[in-house]
């Protein structure tokens, strides 16, 4: 999904696949080869240990780093958001991964069902 609109309008829009392999999270990124060809980076892993992962279905302009972050829940290893940052105004684009944070939440003895991303 786009991060910017969360929807893929045109062949032109870039993409990323985030996929959940025995408990790995991983990315994969799509980028315009040579001609009309679309070739895919490299898997890169997110986080381990993974066993939930959430994402709200809309976003939210008033709570964009909330709405537009992706939540784990890693086990032991605790909560993690994936969180978007957003270039200033001026500021030339960087690549995807270079434009989100991972933050770690340590949690004892709670296990999360559910993120209510309205009302966080």
């Amino acid at each position: 999904r786009d991060s910017t609109d969360r929807s893929i309008s045109s062949a032109d829009d870039s993409a990323s696949l985030i996929m959940n392999v025995s408990g790995k999270l991983v990315l994969i990124q799509r980028e315009r080869g040579s001609g009309d060809e679309m070739l895919y980076s490299p898997p890169t892993v997110l986080a381990g240990s993974c066993e939930q992962v959430w994402l709200p279905a809309t976003a939210n302009r008033e709570k964009p780093h909330l709405t537009l972050a992706l939540w784990l829940y890693c086990g032991a290893a605790g909560m993690r958001v994936w969180l978007p940052l957003f270039p200033r105004e001026g500021e030339s684009s960087h690549a995807f991964m270079a434009r989100r944070i991972m933050l770690h939440f340590p949690l004892n003895n709670i296990y999360p069902l559910a993120i209510l991303f309205e009302d966080a």
